[in-house]
């Protein structure tokens, strides 16, 4: 699967979250919020605004991916 996201949508909103799917199984997610409709709000109990979210296992497995992402960034700058 491929998910764009368009500079236009990022925003600098991003919040850790956890889902536990079944006992003894836990996930972390890293969650980035997107520009949303106007009508979309973010109430305390029901937030509908657009998010990506990534799922890893653990909060370390998080900070791996983040660096593998800033690492492809990195690399991509020296070579331009």
């Amino acid at each position: 699967m491929r998910i764009n996201v368009y500079h236009e949508e990022i925003t600098d909103e991003a919040q850790i979250v956890w889902t536990e799917p079944r006992p003894g199984v836990r996930y972390c997610g890293i969650r980035v919020f997107l520009k949303s409709a106007p009508e979309l709000h973010h109430r305390p109990n029901d937030d509908d605004r657009s998010a990506v979210t990534f799922w890893v296992g653990t909060l370390d497995e998080s900070m791996i991916f983040l660096a593998a992402l800033s690492h492809a960034v990195a690399v991509a700058r020296e070579s331009s």
